[in-house]
């Protein structure tokens, strides 16, 4: 959480990873008076942070205490700020250099999933299953397997001719419709990336 108040106007924030996983009432990003429980409300509400991001960085081991980000979506998202070394004393890229104590590089393939629609609808019906793909590590994603399930049996679909760039996300959405009759549970879920194994679900 960022805490400022009141704002002077001489203070900057901006190009951090603002990311808060709390239940609701601890889960505010930022307070300057008022409290903001979204990056978006932050950003509007004190002027701050316009170009950071509210991601998991996906540290590599903090229970022992290696807090080394390996998402794609925080890598390189600095600015210069004249600091050339790391906690590892690691060089800082000189130009576009990870938020946080650690410099870090990425490596492989990998793809994080979450999902976008439809949400908690009122209404029986047909409706589109749309999923957000991001890019969390460094090669380039071109084709993804996903399916979804209520637990009857999974909606399998192939998602060709992308290209998800490292560091970026997407929406996808199914070409088979999910008819909606009751209240379920469905989850999305991750079969392969790039034609190679990977489970990830939401």
């Amino acid at each position: 959480m960022e805490y400022i108040t009141p704002v002077p106007a001489g203070v900057i924030s901006n190009y951090n990873d603002l990311y808060v996983n709390g239940p609701t009432g601890l889960n505010y990003t930022g307070y300057n008076g008022t409290a903001y429980t979204t990056l978006s409300a932050w950003q509007t509400g004190s002027g701050k942070d316009l170009n950071s991001v509210s991601v998991d960085p996906l540290f590599i081991a903090p229970g022992s205490y290696d807090y080394t980000p390996s998402n794609g979506l925080v890598n390189d998202i600095g600015t210069p700020l004249g600091v050339a070394d790391d906690i590892n004393s690691a060089a800082r890229s000189l130009t576009a250099p990870d938020p946080g104590a650690y410099e870090f590089s990425l490596g492989g393939l990998d793809a994080g999933i979450s999902w976008v629609s439809p949400t908690s609808p009122s209404v029986a019906g047909l409706f589109t299953v749309t999923v957000n793909i991001a890019n969390t590590q460094a090669q380039t994603i071109t084709s993804l397997s996903l399916s979804y399930n209520d637990g009857s049996g999974p909606v399998t679909e192939t998602f060709s001719g992308l290209n998800i760039l490292s560091g970026t996300n997407q929406n996808l959405s199914f070409a088979v419709q999910y008819n909606l009759l009751s209240n379920v549970t469905i989850t999305a879920n991750i079969l392969s990336v790039n034609g190679g194994a990977c489970n990830q679900w939401k």
